[in-house]
């Protein structure tokens, strides 16, 4: 391994215990949560679903500056191309029910704009899986 990545890694760490001891969110962790969502080397895991749940609780913030960082935020994941093929990753490791929430209606989104261009079999395996989770809700 690398020396970066090794770097990388204890930072990660790091922010990881910072989220497990955090009380209040403010915009360097927001930072830090957007780096670690936005990683493309990693694949969403539960250090991306915690920095995703403070996003979410970001939003509830009394502060005007948090609510716009984490409503940034949240717009860059509904339009990054990828996001949406988390959505089972999502469900299963986020605490928070607003994201799972806000992770649909990213799904929503780019159904709409690309049922057309799936094939039969993985809308129907899409539906199913959309339709178990919705109940799970």
């Amino acid at each position: 391994m690398s020396y970066i990545k090794k770097i990388i890694i204890i930072q990660k760490s790091k922010f990881l215990i910072q989220i497990q001891l955090m009380t209040s969110i403010d915009v360097n962790t927001l930072e830090q949560a957007n780096i670690i969502l936005f990683d493309k080397t990693t694949q969403f895991n539960e250090m991306k679903a915690r920095a995703l749940d403070i996003v979410t609780k970001g939003m509830r913030s009394n502060t005007l500056e948090i609510i716009n960082w984490c409503t940034k935020i949240w717009n860059a994941l509904h339009q990054d191309p990828q996001f949406w093929t988390f959505i089972d990753q999502v469900f299963l490791l986020c605490q928070e029910q607003q994201s799972k929430f806000l992770a649909l209606k990213s799904v929503e989104e780019q159904i709409k704009s690309k049922w057309a261009l799936i094939d039969s079999d993985s809308r129907l395996s899409l539906r199913q899986f959309i339709m178990n989770q919705m109940l799970t809700l």
